[in-house]
């Protein structure tokens, strides 16, 4: 964010000052600041944003709203779109702070500023539960928490959530646990490392390391021959690099596991290597503006895996004991979001797609598996922390080698 922190404290002096009659009057007493340089555009879209609004922008002297407006058009060339809301509030977050402890001939606390990388690091989330591994790359990217506590919606709103499911059949007298999710929990992590002064060479821009977990597959009572599961526990470390190739960042995850079943049978080794390229000219890993006309928000994402593992016991799952299984391949992801500047909340961001194909070989002998899984959404909050979803399975889960092709109605959890 390219506003710096003089200006915010001069907005805040001036916001505070509105009350005190800075503002002009209409002859129905009201306040209505004469700002003949904002467009009624620009005004709009400031009024777009529910923290703006909460300022009483209407009240605000003239000088204040050009400031606000300013910030606006340096932080991003189209304000109003989710990308200007999303820095816009910490700017304002920063504002409010600054004017709450300002006192006369006191200066403000200088930490770190809403939106920088120190606050960042200092503030960003750490406990992550998602749907898979696939999702953890948000380690390096994570969402920035509110004033009141809560996290933003910078990255639950663009993963998959965690589902649980239990059936109880009375009649059968049987009950079946489904779960599919992966948490995790930040133990260290390097927001803002920068290059040498004039290096153009490759480094690496950020780092984290985090314990996870990740657990597929179905419980049964009593057991069933069906039954498949995978439980996996590892260790990650992530790190992003900045200035090589083509790309403008790669992301790179390294993670040695052991996994077993739900049942505590299966004796498996592994390690598990993702890298994921980002170019945003190409809505490659992300994209930074809505497209066709506000309707929907796409990028594609293209994750390639090394998956390499020693089954010594199978256990719950496809796997033949006494085993390698080196699974070379990747997964290609469609992310799209309808409706992201609506002004209508329960419509802006809310609706999302998620399309994902996975094809692999195995190195060790010859086999080859795919996988594709569609899922279609509504967030159920505006920071995307729970949805409600329709999911269509087909194919081979690369974890446990069961092949299914199932539909499949759910509630999910993620933050």
């Amino acid at each position: 964010m390219v506003s710096s922190r003089p200006l915010l404290l001069s907005i805040a002096l001036l916001a505070s000052s509105a009350e005190s009659g800075l503002a002009q009057q209409k002859p129905n007493g009201s306040a209505k600041p004469v700002c003949a340089s904002i467009d009624a555009k620009t005004m709009r879209r400031l009024n777009l944003d529910p923290k703006l609004s909460a300022l009483r922008l209407g009240e605000m002297p003239c000088e204040s709203l050009e400031r606000l407006a300013q910030i606006f058009k340096q932080a991003i060339p189209e304000p109003g779109t989710k990308r200007a809301s999303l820095i816009a509030k910490p700017a304002v977050a920063d504002l409010q702070s600054a004017n709450a402890k300002m006192t006369p001939g006191k200066p403000a606390d200088s930490g770190p500023q809403h939106g920088t990388a120190a606050y960042a690091q200092e503030n960003a989330q750490r406990f992550f539960v998602r749907q898979s591994a696939l999702d953890s790359f948000y380690y390096l990217y994570p969402a920035l928490p509110k004033d009141d506590g809560t996290s933003s919606a910078s990255s639950a709103s663009k993963a998959l959530g965690a589902s649980v499911s239990y059936t109880n059949d009375e009649f059968a007298k049987t009950q079946v646990v489904t779960i599919q999710g992966y948490t995790s929990y930040v133990v260290a992590r390097d927001l803002a490392i920068f290059p040498p002064e004039g290096s153009t060479s490759p480094y690496i821009s950020k780092w984290a390391i985090a314990p996870w977990l990740s657990a597929s597959g179905t419980l049964n009572e009593p057991p069933s021959p069906k039954e498949k599961s995978a439980l996996q526990f590892g260790g990650d470390v992530q790190f992003e690099v900045s200035h090589l190739g083509p790309f403008s960042v790669q992301d790179f995850r390294l993670a040695p596991y052991i996994q077993t079943d739900f049942r505590g049978l299966a004796r498996i080794d592994g390690f598990d290597a993702l890298w994921e390229p980002y170019l945003l000219s190409v809505l490659l890993g992300g994209a930074d503006h809505a497209i066709l006309n506000d309707f929907m928000f796409f990028y594609w994402r293209l994750i390639a895996e090394a998956d390499i593992k020693h089954v010594d016991i199978a256990g719950e799952t496809n796997f033949l004991s006494h085993h390698d299984y080196d699974w070379l391949g990747a997964t290609l992801q469609a992310k799209i979001s309808l409706f992201p500047n609506s002004p209508n909340q329960n419509l802006a961001g809310r609706i999302y797609l998620s399309e994902s194909f996975a094809f692999f070989e195995n190195a060790a002998s010859p086999q080859r598996i795919e996988q594709f899984i569609s899922e279609i959404g509504y967030n159920l909050s505006t920071d995307g922390s729970s949805s409600i979803s329709l999911q269509y399975t087909n194919g081979t889960d690369k974890a446990t080698l069961v092949n299914s092709r199932q539909y499949k109605a759910q509630f999910n959890y993620k933050m």
